[in-house]
């Protein structure tokens, strides 16, 4: 059962779903378990008012202790080229999801079509009789 949770309070580990639709975040679907902290300032970036957490899905990952030299310029440039780079994913999966459905398309038209071809072969042959 999902609770609602603010995203601050999101921890590695957590499955969670994002109550937004699919166009309006970089990830491949709504529903994630949060694997890195990049994942992390990025759902936080999306300023969402809540998430909903799924506890029996989750597993708390035991945190790291963060790395003082990266400074935040730095590592607000790795999220958006992260991000960048999952919204460039996903937008390469549509169209490939889009190309796969118009050559399944053409291949049930061209299956319709022989379908009507052998019908009318075999009205000719029962009329022959």
């Amino acid at each position: 059962m999902p609770v609602k949770i603010a995203p601050k309070d999101i921890k590695l580990g957590y499955a969670i779903k994002l109550p937004v639709g699919w166009m309006k975040h970089p990830f491949l679907t709504n529903k994630l378990v949060v694997e890195s902290l990049q994942q992390l300032r990025i759902i936080q970036s999306l300023e969402l008012d809540f998430v909903y957490f799924y506890p029996e899905r989750s597993s708390v990952v035991p945190e790291s202790p963060t790395d003082t030299t990266d400074c935040s310029v730095t590592q607000e440039l790795a999220d958006v080229q992260l991000r960048t780079e999952m919204q460039l994913d996903k937008e390469q999966r549509i169209e490939q999801a889009k190309a796969h459905r118009r050559e399944l398309q053409k291949t049930e038209k061209a299956f319709a079509q022989s379908m009507a071809q052998v019908r009318n072969l075999m009205t000719k042959v029962q009329g022959a009789h």
